[in-house]
This record gives structure tokens, sequence and C-alpha cells, in this order.
């Protein structure tokens, strides 16, 4: 269900139920803002949900996407009318797991993960979601990473992907220290980058997109989609201490080197 709304949902108290937020609601922002372009997370408002500037690269396709994806979620959805037609038009005739990738959708997805996770990867042959390795006994964690920053529950039940940038370093930096560590210049213990074939994984139809991310569900097996892997000592200048931008440029030089007249990756 989608509720219009004309501003951003208070804190703390649901404006359609006048009560607290509970894991079924969420909530879409659109506006003109410059100074941002997405913005994801509770930002002080007790619900999760994402805030989207007009400036974001196919903004439009985004809006479709958290609509499509989230349709057992109950939606605060603060949108112009305007804006709200033109996304219905452009959205027209596709769905958040389109069986083929868009134009202007980066050909590779990449995921990031620590060492010990990586040898996990592959011996099993396949990457697996959070809750699906804490049911196996394969994680001890409590909780992963992402609860720090507010993510829901059932973010647990997917493998997230990034299209080449910072983001999977990032998250494998903050699992070392135990806490959100968002400088990509700060020396860390890289694990592995997987790169997969985008277009293969949405034609078999398991690519999703939430509005907000690239992702698939449960388990996502390395064959027939993956294409390469790097750690640090096979792509790295070993003579140096690694952070996450050093890693992720030498991955992604190593990759398009590699593969660059048929993959391209977006940073």
């Amino acid at each position: 269900m989608v509720y219009r709304i004309n501003n951003l949902p208070p804190p703390q108290y649901n404006p359609v139920t006048q009560t607290p937020y509970d894991s079924t609601w969420t909530f879409l922002h659109v506006s003109d803002d410059t100074n941002y372009q997405m913005i994801v997370g509770e930002q002080g408002l007790s619900v999760y949900g994402v805030k989207l500037s007009k400036h974001y690269p196919q903004w439009e396709f985004a809006v479709g996407d958290f609509l499509s994806f989230h349709q057992n979620k109950q939606i605060l959805l603060c949108i112009s009318d305007d804006d709200l037609a033109y996304v219905k038009q452009t959205y027209e005739g596709h769905t958040y797991n389109d069986a083929y990738l868009r134009d202007y959708e980066c050909s590779v997805l990449v995921h990031s993960t620590t060492a010990s996770a990586a040898q996990n990867i592959l011996a099993d042959g396949a990457l697996k979601c959070w809750n699906r390795l804490h049911r196996e006994g394969s994680i001890t964690e409590s909780a992963p990473i992402g609860q720090l920053l507010g993510d829901p529950p059932e973010f647990s039940d997917y493998i997230m992907f990034s299209h080449g940038g910072l983001s999977g370093e990032i998250v494998t930096a903050s699992k070392e220290s135990g806490r959100l560590e968002m400088n990509p210049d700060r020396p860390y213990t890289p694990g592995m980058r997987f790169y997969f074939d985008a277009a293969a994984i949405a034609r078999d139809g398991l690519l999703l997109r939430d509005g907000m991310h690239a992702k698939a569900a449960d388990i996502l097996p390395l064959a027939p989609y993956l294409l390469f892997c790097a750690s640090w000592d096979s792509v790295g200048d070993t003579d140096k201490q690694p952070t996450p931008r050093s890693f992720t440029d030498a991955a992604n030089r190593k990759f398009l080197q590699k593969f660059g007249k048929r993959y391209s990756l977006t940073v």
C-alpha cells in the first residue's frame, strides 16, 4: 500500500497510523536537492527509507524499482504529482526483476568480502546471504555489520553487489574494525572481490533491484556467472599497506585489463 504525503515523515510517529513505526513501513522522498543524490537509512526518522534527488542518474527507474520491489511494504511516498506521472510513464513495462540489463546498467556486479569468507565462498561454489550462513553455522557473529547502518532485518536475506566502487571494501573494513569505518584511505586487511556477469544473472531472473541496491536472494552459484576474483596478493603492490581505495583501484584496473573490451565498470 502506498500513502502519498507532502513532506518527509515526522520522527517517531507514523502520520498514517499515529503510532510508532514497525518493520512493515518504509518511505521514499523525491526532491530537487542538489546537496545529495541518494541517502539511505533511518536518517533520524525511526523508519528505514530513501531520500532521492532527481539529480541521481535514472532517478525515475530508482523510484519505479523501489515501488515495485516493496509491494509487500507500506510505503510513505513523498513526490509531486508531475514527477509521479513521469515515473509511471517511463517505468511502464518494467519491474524490479527485469530479466535483462537496461541500457544504463553496468555489465558487471562486484561482491566484496573478507579473506576467510572468500575461502568459504570458493569452497561452497556459491555466494550465500547472511541469514543462510548463520543458519548453517558458517558465521558466529550475532548480527550483520549492516545493523550499524540501521538496515532492516530482511536485508540479511540478500547478497548485495556494487558496480565496482568502494562500498564493498568499506563494508569489509567495517567488519574488521567492528564499527563503521568510512575512511577509504585507512589501512585495512582486504579480502577478495568477486566480479560477475550482470547480464547473465539478470537473464536467469536472479538480479533484483530495490531502488537502492542491486542484489540477489539467498544464494548465487559462482558458475556460470563468475568472471574474475581479486585479492591484494594477485592485483596489488604487496610492498604497500592496502586501503579500501587502493585495493578497489588495483582490482578494477586488473579486471579491465583482462575484460575491458567486453565489460564495463561504473565506479
